[in-house]
């Protein structure tokens, strides 16, 4: 079957998961990321100041939603978040990752991809 212009943009596509965070007391709502979220996701990485410090919370920022699908957190949460512990920023992330088809260490940069190393060794 062929698709219509309206079969595609009426469909809903974007992908969930729920992520159990005992650290946090409860679960946390990952939502795939629109195009326009992965296109602003990819230009935090970009941005030279910013990219190693904010390549776990900027991908929980634009992923992580309430019960309703509204965004949890915005951009002025960045660093707020970073100062959480990471075996649940982590957690979160890896979810976050993989619904969205990010792939380490190919898709980011090779510093960040060091940044997220050093937060998996926590993990181990």
């Amino acid at each position: 079957m062929t698709l219509s212009r309206d079969d595609i943009l009426n469909k809903d596509d974007l992908k969930t998961e729920i992520v159990d965070v005992p650290e946090w007391g409860g679960d946390v709502i990952v939502l795939e990321m629109t195009g326009q979220d992965r296109s602003d996701y990819d230009d935090l990485l970009m941005d030279d100041k910013r990219n190693n410090a904010h390549i776990v919370t900027g991908l929980l920022v634009r992923s992580c939603v309430d019960s309703n699908g509204q965004r949890l957190f915005g951009l002025d949460d960045l660093d707020r978040l970073a100062a959480k512990s990471p075996r649940p920023l982590m957690k979160i992330f890896d979810v976050c990752r993989r619904i969205n088809g990010l792939e380490l260490p190919v898709q980011l940069p090779t510093a960040s991809f060091e940044l997220a190393a050093d937060f998996s060794m926590v993990l181990n």
